[in-house]
């Protein structure tokens, strides 16, 4: 387990480390580095070494970040804004969404109606078309935008593509369309497109919160606590004279502790966090399983006894490195459905039945519980279709 070592120069109590904290665990790592600036700019006795490891480019060139950030934190409701907190997290850095629409909804306990609405909203937003499942959806997005978009032209071309670059088209004449129009509407229309919603500048980078590795089969954390480390406070020490003047020393004094402890409990209650992770996920994070084990984020309160929305801060919209690539936390969880089965075991097993695509969901409800695992025919269907959802995408 993580020694967990409290700086109390300040008499500092915990509940006043988490009362403290509470705003900044939903920040990431780029939204905390921007924080913690103004605040060191803001008090004229704290002085920073802004050496830091993040990207100059991490809030993009043309603002597209701030944005869409600002823009829909004005015309969202707060629990909208939560599930587009956490789309906008899965964009990858050319704009595409990285995370299926099911998963999002699972993770952000939306419904799927919901999350495909916020991502038609966030494409549509300055008609970029950011959050685009991939080339092919992001150019029949500016198909559409521009009213060029042809069903039967668009999905021979999307249906048909390793024949097209082959140059063999006689797939055409199954589908009654014309060379000439198709090569028309290829050259002018299709190939005019963009291939992804950011490029250059525009170019949206995440930054972990921290790395997973593994060493000799150990599982390792570490988090880079830059911040803590390059501040510091520049006392002033007066013998007698202006006690007004003592008192906003002492305030700017009080400042820079209260900052200290606010990045240390984040720190500290984000190691708790990714510790149960990897002791409950390492086959997972190691390589030995493709499945995860049952974890979410109530078991996580329960395991750090932290409270349940303490936990969704800290994990909400923040990203992870491990030996399976960058991650966003909460893909490392996978609530409980059966006994000691989570879904994601569920569905491994059903991924791995032969033709279990085209296997009725009653049968493959019978063939679950002959492992002793009691799944409902709909259930069946609706992890089947969030599969098919998942592999689409």
């Amino acid at each position: 387990m993580i020694l967990l070592n409290i700086n109390t120069e300040a008499s500092i109590s915990l509940n006043t480390y988490i009362i403290n904290s509470i705003n900044i665990f939903k920040y990431t790592p780029t939204e905390l580095h921007k924080y913690v600036m103004d605040k060191c700019h803001a008090n004229p006795l704290i002085s920073i070494e802004d050496h830091h490891r993040l990207p100059a480019h991490t809030y993009d060139g043309d603002g597209f970040l701030d944005e869409i950030t600002t823009h829909f934190n004005c015309t969202l409701t707060s629990g909208e804004r939560q599930v587009m907190d956490a789309i906008i997290a899965s964009l990858s850095p050319k704009g595409f969404l990285d995370t299926a629409p099911q998963e999002l909804a699972s993770m952000t306990g939306a419904s799927i109606k919901q999350v495909r609405h916020l991502i038609g909203l966030l494409q549509a937003y300055d008609s970029k078309g950011a959050g685009s499942a991939g080339a092919i959806d992001f150019i029949e997005f500016q198909l559409k935008a521009e009213g060029t978009y042809d069903e039967q032209l668009f999905s021979a071309f999307k249906n048909h593509l390793p024949e097209i670059s082959s140059g063999n088209l006689n797939f055409l004449k199954k589908l009654d369309i014309n060379e000439d129009i198709f090569l028309d509407y290829m050259e002018n229309r299709i190939k005019t497109c963009r291939l992804s919603p950011l490029d250059g500048e525009a170019s949206i980078e995440i930054v972990p919160e921290g790395f997973i590795r593994l060493d000799r089969g150990i599982l390792t954390i570490s988090i880079d606590d830059y911040l803590t480390e390059s501040i510091t406070h520049e006392p002033i020490y007066l013998s007698e004279g202006d006690t007004g003047f003592s008192e906003k020393l002492k305030s700017y004094r009080d400042e820079y502790l209260e900052l200290v402890s606010m990045l240390n409990a984040r720190k500290i209650y984000m190691l708790k966090i990714l510790n149960i992770i990897c002791d409950v996920q390492k086959e997972y994070l190691s390589g030995r399983c493709d499945y995860l084990k049952p974890l979410d984020q109530t078991m996580l309160a329960e395991s750090t006894n932290l409270s349940p929305a303490t936990v969704s801060r800290l994990v909400s919209g923040k990203y992870i490195s491990t030996p399976r690539g960058m991650l966003p936390i909460q893909t490392l969880l996978s609530r409980r459905c059966y006994k000691g089965y989570s879904v994601s075991h569920v569905k491994h097993i059903i991924r791995n039945i032969e033709d279990h695509q085209k296997l009725p969901d009653n049968k493959i409800s019978m063939m679950l519980n002959e492992l002793g695992i009691k799944l409902s025919r709909r259930t069946v269907n609706k992890y089947k279709n969030q599969m098919l959802e998942k592999a689409q995408n």
